[in-house]
């Protein structure tokens, strides 16, 4: 029989991780992935054409360029949910009086908090780029692809104000890495608005949203509803007004307390509802009817000291569930998505399949692109990573290394480094 032509694959995988089995939940009791020792992923313009058994794709496919992955595991890229990626200055003063007792919010009162970073991040927009964080007209090029180095993330969400949104834009543009945008401007009541919180959901909430998505710059909109920032009633507002530019809503609630943000998430039909730290079982029963995405930050969690959410809960009725990085320079200064994984195995007693579904396909669900990132499923973006590791259990195992040795995005090697024969197959420590 004549074999198929194709662009490319990458054969001999110790463990290829296809994505979820078929019929499997995304959490809990049940969950299965389709996985193949030997293994073997091939591609064409672009798209996965093929992944299974190594002897079963290359005798169905000819490769012009064929990988050998040397009993190494290859898996889809990583989706990292909920990222920003630009931002000024630091807070690193915060870090320190958090440690010597003074909470979030009453950092926040006296000036610090969000409203720092806006302070910072407006300062830059205002003045020649002098660090590497958040220059203006898009230069976040630069820690944009610093930034994806530790996790090797082929997709990721920025929050940010427009003009931000614009840099991440740019960044999609002129990198290989995947920028879907979500407009942040209801975070926090900046001081011009001190005390008219609706006027500012009506004149600049709403308005930026809307132009960010008219600019194909955002897909999202988020809101955060916790005490001294937006209330549930500001959220169904931006919802209602947002809906019909075709905005997706996206929730940061339960942070700081239970507020009732995962059954309102519910309520608004949300793609996410990220944190969830304080919700109660309830409201994360009502996720999961609805088809919300829970996005936990274990990163925040480690950061901020805790709480942990209840994972017992959302696997009781298989909520999909992201792992994202929420890397920030306040409550989650860890930029690695891998890390996250591990960090999330140990705070959360989640296994390496539960981290793994959520930084791939329920992460790809929460930014509405099931089935073409995040798995090796014929049809979906030819984004594979080869990995320094033996298996999937193992990216979870160690704490510390990238693990990464290849990256193809759209099926175009972006990422290689040479494996020397008679050199270990992974790294780490002992």
């Amino acid at each position: 029989m004549k074999r198929a032509r194709c662009d490319g694959a990458v054969v001999h995988a110790g463990e290829l991780v296809v994505g979820l089995a078929p019929g499997s939940p995304a959490l809990g009791k049940g969950l299965a992935l389709e996985r193949y020792a030997d293994g073997a992923v091939a591609w064409l313009d672009g798209e996965i054409v093929d992944a299974g058994p190594a002897e079963d794709v290359l005798e169905e496919w000819e490769p012009d360029e064929t990988y050998d992955a040397s009993g190494r595991l290859v898996t889809a890229g990583l989706v990292d949910a909920h990222t920003h990626l630009v931002w000024g200055g630091d807070r690193a003063d915060e870090f320190a009086r958090r440690l010597a007792g003074e909470s979030y919010e009453e950092v926040a009162k006296k000036g610090g908090g969000i409203l720092s970073t806006v302070r910072a991040t407006r300062a830059l927009e205002r003045r020649p780029c002098s660090t590497a964080r958040a220059p203006p007209r898009g230069a976040c090029s630069r820690p944009a692809r610093r930034r994806s180095k530790p996790s090797r993330a082929t997709s990721c969400r920025t929050r940010a104000s427009w003009r931000c949104l614009r840099s991440g834009h740019r960044v999609s543009r002129e990198t290989w890495l995947r920028v879907v945008g979500t407009a942040l401007s209801a975070h926090v009541v900046p001081p011009e608005y001190e005390d008219r919180r609706k006027e500012y959901v009506d004149e600049v909430v709403i308005p930026v949203a809307i132009e960010a998505q008219d600019r194909g710059h955002a897909k999202f909109v988020d809101c955060f509803v916790e005490a001294g920032a937006f209330t549930p009633d500001d959220a169904r507002r931006i919802a209602r007004a947002t809906r019909g530019a075709r905005l997706g809503l996206r929730l940061h609630v339960d942070q700081l307390r239970d507020g009732g943000g995962a059954a309102l998430a519910a309520e608004l039909r949300a793609a996410s509802a990220d944190h969830l730290d304080h919700s109660n079982a309830k409201g994360l029963a009502a996720l999961a009817a609805c088809g919300t995405v829970a996005v936990l930050t274990p990163g925040a969690t480690l950061t901020l000291g805790g709480p942990t959410p209840d994972v017992a809960a959302l696997r009781r009725h298989h909520v999909a569930t992201a792992i994202a990085t929420d890397w920030n320079p306040g409550t989650s200064t860890v930029d690695s998505l891998v890390l996250c994984l591990a960090l999330a195995c140990r705070l959360y007693r989640m296994t390496p399949e539960e981290v793994f579904v959520g930084a791939t396909e329920s992460a790809a669900k929460s930014l509405g692109l099931a089935g073409r990132v995040g798995c090796l499923r014929p049809g979906a973006d030819a984004d594979v990573v080869l990995w320094g590791a033996p298996d999937l259990a193992t990216l979870s195992y160690h704490m510390g290394p990238s693990w990464v040795e290849a990256v193809w995005k759209g099926g175009r090697s972006v990422l290689g480094e040479t494996h020397e024969p008679g050199e270990p197959a992974w790294g780490g420590g002992t």
